[in-house]
């Protein structure tokens, strides 16, 4: 099941970034395939082990993409992360049956679509400009 696709609205121009945004989206399709197979605790554990610190890891990849190329909107934009990635924790100390998780999907399909598709697009279009 493809529960996200990514589609040329959600590309940033910045060809590593656009990548971690494939693998976390790929990720996140994973979970909803466990749950869809009735794999309740593979679902969690690949959440926690493995969806949640490739996301960390991209945050911080993307803010030190942001620093290296300048990026005037660095702060606010890490912020965002700091908020988000605690957001993110929170729920994944919450998971605990299918409800939960498929909330948690929810939770990060939206924020997928929402931040990359308008906020990480932004650092595109400036390293375009630059």
């Amino acid at each position: 099941m493809r529960l996200i696709q990514i589609n040329p609205d959600l590309l940033t121009g910045v060809e590593e970034m656009d990548r971690q945004h494939m693998r976390i989206a790929d990720y996140i399709n994973h979970v909803a395939d466990l749950i869809s197979e009735d794999k309740l605790e593979e679902a969690i554990e690949f959440f926690k082990e493995t969806l949640l610190p490739f996301v960390k890891h991209h945050l911080a990849s993307e803010e030190n993409f942001m620093l290296s190329i300048e990026y005037p909107d660095y702060e606010t934009h890490r912020k965002h992360h700091d908020w988000v990635l605690n957001l993110f924790i929170d729920v994944a100390n919450k998971l605990s049956d299918k409800k939960s998780v498929r909330q948690a999907i929810s939770l990060l399909t939206g924020w997928l679509y929402g931040h990359v598709g308008s906020v990480d697009k932004k650092y595109g279009v400036f390293i375009t400009a630059k």
